[in-house]
């Protein structure tokens, strides 16, 4: 009859692999992992133009990613779709983790095509990306497996530094608060 005793050397020899705490979500039907670190916020907004520049998030005016043409390499389509009525759309504020582009002191806002989730990653299913993938903002990918579909890993510094050009001038910012049009964020409830 083994003990208690016998079993703990077993459970100490066994290496504990580091993990990621990662959000998982979809873009275009393609599966994107993002560090819960650079994640400041999930929020809606009604959707009703195209294509959607800035939001307003509590009383700040943030630049919105255009997926296709920032990460996905595509070019952006600029044509209004006919008919298009109001539609509630989910995204994530991304803010800079260091770096260069933490000196930006400002956020982004990443539209998303479906609701995050948390999940959890060891490094080594992590790999890098090859340079066959014409993709931007990416740092890698996930092995794919029967269990795990292959997703990419954004790196939130890139995101935000494709965002530099979006600064406004202070007059440009009062106009887009005064605005109809603006999108309005609210917070995403769990």
């Amino acid at each position: 009859m083994a003990t208690r005793a016998a079993r703990l050397p077993r459970l100490n020899d066994r290496k504990v692999e580091a993990q990621q705490q990662l959000i998982t979500f979809e873009i275009s039907g393609t599966g994107f992992l993002m560090p819960i670190e650079a994640v400041h916020r999930a929020i809606v907004f009604d959707h009703n133009c195209d294509p959607l520049r800035y939001i307003n998030f509590e009383r700040d005016i943030l630049p919105v990613v255009s997926a296709d043409q920032q990460i996905l390499n595509r070019p952006e389509d600029n044509a209004p779709s006919a008919g298009q009525s109001s539609q509630q759309q989910i995204a994530l504020i991304i803010e800079a983790l260091s770096g260069s582009a933490a000196d930006l002191e400002h956020r982004i806002v990443l539209p998303i095509d479906s609701p995050p989730s948390l999940c959890r990653m060891a490094d080594s299913d992590l790999l890098p990306l090859p340079k066959t993938y014409e993709v931007k903002c990416v740092d890698g990918m996930t092995k794919t497996t029967a269990d795990q579909p292959l997703q990419f890993l954004l790196n939130p510094n890139k995101l935000v530094e494709s965002q530099a050009n979006a600064q406004l001038s202070p007059q440009q910012l009062a106009s887009l608060m005064t605005s109809e049009d603006m999108a309005i964020a609210e917070p995403l409830g769990f």
